[in-house]
């Protein structure tokens, strides 16, 4: 069974940064959904591209409440979804 995290695994293909790109497309294209379809064929190319890939990627944005589905498109669920890091002094 796939897991979403391996501490094995390459950087440019765990799920977070592959959720990024799908986002990233996104906002580049100043869209609210797009197609699996369009996602699949806009990054296969790449060479972290597998199907698995993308579908962890999209499984890790439905587990937190950034994108939603409505077949066959992928919805954003929040109006801006950068979330910034701002390390606090300790």
């Amino acid at each position: 069974m796939p897991t979403l995290f391996e501490l094995g695994e390459e950087l440019s293909g765990a799920p977070p940064y592959v959720a990024y790109k799908i986002m990233r497309l996104m906002e580049q294209r100043k869209i609210d959904r797009i197609s699996i379809f369009d996602v699949a064929v806009h990054f296969k190319d790449e060479s972290w591209f597998s199907p698995n890939r993308i579908y962890m990627g999209l499984i890790f944005l439905y587990s937190l409440g950034i994108a939603d589905f409505n077949p066959p498109y992928v919805e954003k669920n929040v109006k801006n979804p950068k979330i910034i890091y701002r390390p606090t002094d300790n």
